[in-house]
């Protein structure tokens, strides 16, 4: 298992992987049969936060490895890897974690390793066949005792003088140090922030993601990120489904979020889904006109025609709703136009919607069956386009790796969720023994998705292959 959800600021800092060696290659500490690692105490100021990092970064590119033979609780420096026997286990199960879960952890040769920059303490199972086994506690912990106040003040000293790298560089440190602190969403906002001012396109990236992933945003928290990739990102974004919500977001919030996506103009197709979903709740002459030439910019005729045709001053009926809602009865103005289109689209997104629904409970074999059935329905319906990763992630959940590659190497490199399967397909590689395919994968992943977290995650899968 592994979930390894690193800030690019890290990568930045810490993983130029040309320079890394191996786990196998790396340095190895001395046993201690004590367990336990000292900590020292630390005066901290700017330059102080800095050469902590350059210890962090010296652990992480030496692939330092603790090694213990005995015990169920260990210590070990931050950006280290632990190596203990488990010649009786064949996957860790992670039991305990900070809030900010972001860790390294496989089996290899008999042996457990794990890794992670964020300091605290972590509880895995270490499971054989699905069955519970051996329980390790493991104390992730910094070379130096930091004062939570002192490293808090540096970072609002740094903000408020607007110097950006030294403000990157204790925010990191903060969130490093303190995963569970209630003060790290503020933190990573003032980074936020002043990358914005400065127009730092990679501290915009990162940070968004890192707050969209870690913590339930408000409504002014998500306008906040929204209106600062604009500013400084132009086009060059895409929205996740955290912001696509339109059931539970705030009226606010949709009507800011349908606006960008109008913007940008190249939306993605859960973007054209959402915006028919509001379309659905307020239906008007522009919106339609406006959804029905972003489904023919995107190659879906029948739709752009749908959304594009008001007859004697009467909308065009919302195609999505009326699926979402459960009425499963074609609208009437498409019937009369071309009813036997109409219908064909209407099935094929029923079937499409509710395979999906399946795959976001885990009921991996009926989205399989539904996804399937869609992705045979005729049209060229661009809803198809992210079928090959969702059938592929339900194989790959199933057990069926053959099929998930197969599915995997369908999607087009343009698709949103082409990276998260680049990813999937590198360990599906690994898994089957082709260590060169996975490497190969991985390394066009990290290179042409660096901004993304699985191209972060692709650097740091790496670092155990090579």
């Amino acid at each position: 298992m592994k979930k390894f959800l690193l800030l690019a600021a890290l990568i930045s800092l810490f993983y130029g992987c040309e320079n890394l060696t191996s786990v196998n290659k790396g340095m190895t500490l001395p046993a201690y049969q004590q367990n336990s690692l000292k900590q020292e105490s630390f005066f901290l100021n700017d330059s102080g936060t800095a050469y902590l990092l350059d210890i962090l970064s010296q652990n992480i590119k030496s692939n330092a490895v603790r090694s213990y033979e005995t015990g169920n609780y260990f210590d070990i420096y931050m950006g280290e890897y632990l190596s203990i026997p488990c010649l009786d286990a064949d996957n860790p199960a992670l039991i305990l974690a900070p809030n900010v879960q972001s860790y390294d952890a496989f089996i290899k040769n008999g042996r457990f390793y794990f890794r992670s920059l964020y300091q605290g303490v972590y509880t895995f199972n270490l499971m054989r066949e699905g069955s519970t086994g051996r329980t390790v506690t493991i104390n992730n912990k910094s070379n130096y005792k930091v004062s939570n106040g002192d490293l808090k003040n540096i970072v609002y000293k740094n903000y408020n003088e607007k110097n950006l790298e030294s403000l990157k560089n204790s925010a990191t440190l903060f969130k490093l140090l303190f995963p569970d602190s209630t003060e790290n969403k503020d933190i990573s906002f003032l980074l936020f922030n002043l990358a914005v001012l400065e127009g730092n396109e990679n501290i915009i990236k990162t940070e968004s993601s890192f707050l969209e992933e870690n913590y339930n945003l408000s409504s002014q928290d998500k306008m906040k990120l929204i209106a600062g990739k604009e500013k400084v990102l132009g086009n060059n974004y895409n929205l996740s489904e955290k912001y696509l919500d339109s059931y539970n977001n705030s009226p606010e919030l949709n009507d800011y979020v349908m606006r960008n996506i109008i913007k940008r103009g190249n939306p993605t197709s859960n973007e054209l889904l959402f915006l028919e979903n509001i379309y659905a709740t307020n239906p008007t002459k522009d919106l339609a006109d406006i959804i029905g030439v972003l489904y023919f910019k995107a190659g879906n005729v029948i739709k752009g025609t749908h959304y594009s045709n008001t007859k004697n001053g009467n909308l065009p009926s919302a195609l999505n709703n009326s699926l979402v809602m459960g009425n499963n009865k074609a609208p009437e103005e498409s019937s009369q136009e071309n009813p036997t289109e109409t219908l064909e689209y209407s099935d094929f997104l029923n079937n499409y919607q509710n395979g999906i629904s399946y795959y976001r409970d885990g009921s991996y074999a009926e989205a399989i069956l539904l996804l399937e059935k869609s992705m045979l329905a005729e049209g060229n319906f661009i809803e198809k386009e992210n079928i090959p990763f969702y059938l592929g992630d339900s194989y790959m959940m199933s057990g069926n790796y053959k099929k998930a590659k197969e599915n995997f190497l369908l999607l087009k490199n343009t698709n949103e969720f082409y990276p998260n399967a680049m990813y999937k397909l590198g360990e599906l590689y690994y898994k089957n023994g082709e260590k060169d395919l996975a490497i190969k994968t991985f390394e066009q992943n990290r290179d042409n998705f660096p901004g993304t977290v699985w191209g972060r995650k692709s650097s740091i899968y790496l670092l155990k292959l090579k």
